[in-house]
């Protein structure tokens, strides 16, 4: 099953109250981290990152970040939007959980990552400024 799959899914298993839930989390999931706060005129809540890892010969990472819409006292939480972070997927692996600092100025999401192709691994630390939702900034160090 892809990574969009395996996301997708979780959203609903996420989605769920605890007590209805029949589902098992998918092995590959290594980090689920939800903070911060976006609002549009019609929609409030926290973002969302969720990272799985796997792999057999080369171990990698795939990130997702999420916009997820506030529960009211009548519902659950519900997926507003969920975008792979392309610059990401397919070549890092998750150094440690990621981080959502919320400030002022908006929210940061800082995730490490290394690099393990190589002999001597690279570690990067990147920085999301999530927008409007699907919509995000990176920046990674070198």
């Amino acid at each position: 099953m892809n990574a969009l799959c395996r996301a997708l899914g979780l959203v609903c298993f996420l989605s769920v109250p605890v007590a209805a839930q029949e589902t098992d989390v998918p092995v590959t999931l290594q980090f689920a981290v939800t903070g911060g706060r976006f609002q549009t005129d019609s929609v409030q809540g926290p973002y969302r990152v969720l990272v799985f890892t796997g792999g057999s010969d080369h171990v990698i990472s795939e990130f997702f970040l999420q916009w997820m819409r506030e529960a009211s006292a009548s519902d659950t939480i519900a997926l507003v939007s969920s975008v792979p972070i392309e610059e990401l997927n397919s070549s890092w692996l998750a150094a440690a959980a990621p981080t959502i600092t919320r400030t002022n100025s908006g929210t940061t999401i800082t995730i490490e990552v290394i690099d393990s192709h190589f002999e001597v691994p690279g570690r990067r630390k990147c920085l999301i400024r999530p927008g409007p939702p699907s919509k995000y900034t990176i920046r990674c160090d070198r």
